[in-house]
């Protein structure tokens, strides 16, 4: 239990990286499943200067902004290494936001994402030796030509679809319909449920390859969790050799005070770092922020219909 345990935290903090990953880049990152709704929030192409994009940050090296005597600067930013970008490169053109580029870390197959988002506008096989480009409009997806693997994501104008979908994502649930996640997915359970089968189920899903091992596969599901999304920001959940292994939720606004009231349980707890705590309950696992003492994540090895 201790290997497990440690293990979780591990992928606990990592997740805890991405969802705070805003120290590093001042906006919200494109989510894989929606690359067409992505839009900045606190970035404005054509209007964010390069010295307000610098006050978003203590302290860029100067190592890390290239200045062209054309009028363009770029500035690279490393995100989090568990991030599903290991590189964020920022152009300027005649000191005004001009594009975004974005560096995947993980190996997708661009007939992958052509099947999600549709076929691009047009593709650039000319300009680059190494790399073609699929254009969707307002950002274009590249693509090694050898491995059909997409490299990158280069956003160069803001999304006409983003505000419409932000009201859309807005949740109205009545309170008679409102479900915890094994409520809401009864085929899904550690041990039991099939990356094929739930593949199968959730089509548009990308899987994240872990970058331990080329036979496990880790699938965010956010949208996707319909009345469970009243508890739940999000649910990750890892495959190891096509078969689910374990799940993390990640509550909206959960006390542990709350846990501890609907789970009559004996548990363990033991501290992770000077931020976060543990409670071991053997099938389950929860984080909690020692400040808050809210309710972080929620690590599952087995079906607990409590959650």
């Amino acid at each position: 239990m201790n290997r497990i345990k440690n293990l979780f935290s591990i992928i606990f903090l990592l997740f805890t990286a991405i969802l705070n990953s805003g120290y590093i880049f001042p906006d919200v990152m494109p989510d894989l499943k929606h690359l067409k709704i992505y839009s900045p929030e606190k970035l404005e192409f054509g209007q964010t200067t390069v010295e307000k994009f610098k006050k978003n940050f203590s302290k860029i090296p100067d190592s890390d902004v290239e200045v062209y005597t054309d009028g363009v600067t770029i500035i690279k930013l490393k995100p989090p290494a568990s991030d599903v970008y290991n590189l964020i490169r920022v152009g300027f053109k005649n000191d005004k936001l001009d594009w975004i580029e974005f560096n995947l870390s993980n190996k997708i197959k661009i007939s992958k994402l052509v099947s999600v988002y549709g076929e691009p506008t047009d593709i650039n096989t000319k300009d680059n030796k190494d790399l073609d480009y699929y254009n969707y409009d307002f950002f274009n997806i590249s693509s090694d030509k050898s491995s059909k693997t997409a490299k990158t994501i280069t956003y160069f104008s803001k999304s006409p679809f983003s505000e419409t979908a932000k009201i859309s994502k807005k949740l109205d649930i009545p309170e008679s319909q409102k479900k915890k996640f094994f409520e809401k997915f009864t085929n899904i359970e550690p041990g039991i449920t099939l990356e094929s089968e739930f593949a199968l189920e959730y089509p548009n899903l990308i899987p994240y390859e872990d970058e331990k091992s080329e036979t496990n596969s880790i699938y965010v599901m956010s949208d996707e969790l319909g009345n469970a999304g009243y508890y739940y920001d999000k649910a990750v959940l890892k495959f190891e050799s096509g078969l689910l292994t374990w799940i993390n939720l990640i509550p909206k606004n959960l006390p542990m005070t709350e846990c501890l009231k609907v789970i009559n349980k004996k548990y363990k707890k033991e501290n992770i770092d000077s931020f976060y705590e543990l409670y071991d309950y053997t099938n389950f696992i929860i984080i909690v922020d020692k400040k808050t003492k809210m309710v972080k994540s929620i690590g599952l090895f087995s079906k607990d219909i409590r959650l």
